[in-house]
């Protein structure tokens, strides 16, 4: 039952739609962007309108994401509204994800949707990227479903197998659409490491469910690519570790990128890692941190192309502590503050795109870490927490 001081429930409706509302008027000039003629060219491979010698064919090695917008095609819809129409459903699919994330980790905070719900949805890669005609929101939604999947199961009295099975089914499925849904597989699997109340053998089990049915489906559907169209994940992994090098990235620019996932919403992290003093993390909130942690030293490695909205899958789980920062501030201010940085950041990433002013990014830290500053002192001065 909410108290006087929270938010209704129809408030985290009318959030997303004001903030799916925001990000269209913002960047609507974005929606076409480098990589779209591609995914159209995919589509039309499908429909066997264009030949499969085209370079557009190497998105089909996750095809998955195509089929439902070629079958869109077939009753008249145009391939590119088709494409922003599956994004626009994936962005309503990621908010119902992070609602129920939200309910499920903060049973008992009112406010926990709210701060999860504006924390995610204006992440500037995330505001921009899932609303204009790509694939990214696709791969967002399922890595959000396979994450709050996993969370659920771990909180499970007794190991279900069968559940951990069908969980390496859709993580199967999901890596044929984006790769983020890995940051899910890292994730339940860093989630039954740090499960205490687990026998090893328990967890051997369930990490061998898990990892059979992706397995079952991933190769099912990399074989069927490769019969279907000659392209596979292991042939697009080859070429990107193999592309020119006018097209990397020199090191630090992946540290300015991975910056650009969150922008403003960097700072209030502070008050979630201070929050330990007040009240020490969980399993889960461990493991969360071990994934984004993991994830931003790997990603290097593992990638070479160091892009804000590529990066964004390894910052995604971060955001599932922020809910933490109701330790110290009431629903009302901890939205205050979370609002204020995604906003602003949103309105330096409108300038920088829409008109290419630089010096924004540079007084927005500056003066966000000022404000974070104000508002830290009393901590510090009081010895935290």
């Amino acid at each position: 039952m909410p108290t006087i001081n929270s938010p209704r429930p129809s408030a985290a409706i009318v959030l997303v739609l004001a903030l799916f509302g925001l990000s269209l008027g913002l960047f609507w000039f974005l929606q076409y962007q480098t990589d779209t003629n591609s995914y159209i060219q995919a589509v039309e491979i499908i429909l066997g309108q264009k030949d499969i010698g085209l370079d557009s064919s190497h998105r089909l090695a996750k095809f998955y994401p195509f089929y439902p917008i070629a079958l869109w095609a077939k009753l008249g819809l145009p391939i590119y509204w088709g494409i922003l129409g599956q994004q626009w459903l994936c962005y309503f699919l990621s908010a119902l994800a992070l609602y129920k994330i939200a309910k499920l980790l903060y049973p008992q905070q009112a406010w926990a949707p709210i701060l999860l719900l504006s924390t995610s949805l204006m992440a500037p890669p995330y505001a921009i990227f899932s609303t204009v005609c790509m694939t990214d929101g696709s791969g967002w939604a399922m890595q959000l479903w396979a994450s709050y999947w996993a969370l659920r199961l771990i909180q499970k009295a007794r190991p279900n197998y069968s559940t951990a099975f069908w969980l390496g089914c859709f993580m199967g499925v999901g890596i044929l659409v984006k790769e983020s849904i890995l940051m899910a597989g890292l994730l339940w699997a860093l989630l039954l490491l740090f499960k205490t109340n687990l026998l090893w053998t328990q967890k051997l089990r369930l990490y061998l469910a898990t990892g059979s049915g992706f397995l079952l489906l991933f190769l099912t559907g990399s074989a069927w690519a490769e019969w279907q169209f000659g392209k596979s994940l292991f042939s697009w992994w080859r070429f990107a570790h193999t592309d020119p090098i006018e097209y990397t990235i020199p090191i630090i620019g992946y540290f300015q990128q991975l910056a650009r996932t969150l922008d403003l919403l960097f700072f209030p992290f502070a008050f979630v890692l201070l929050s330990y003093f007040k009240k020490q993390f969980q399993y889960w909130e461990w493991a969360i941190l071990t994934t984004v942690g993991l994830a931003y030293l790997l990603f290097p490695f593992a990638w070479p192309y160091y892009m804000d909205r590529i990066l964004m899958m390894c910052s995604l789980p971060l955001l599932f502590l922020y809910p933490r920062l109701l330790q110290y501030f009431s629903g009302r201010s901890s939205f205050a503050l979370l609002f204020l940085a995604g906003s602003s950041s949103l309105f330096i990433c409108y300038r920088i795109y829409k008109y290419a002013e630089s010096g924004w990014l540079l007084w927005g830290y500056l003066l966000f870490a000022a404000l974070l500053s104000i508002l830290l002192f009393p901590k510090v001065r009081n010895k935290l927490p």
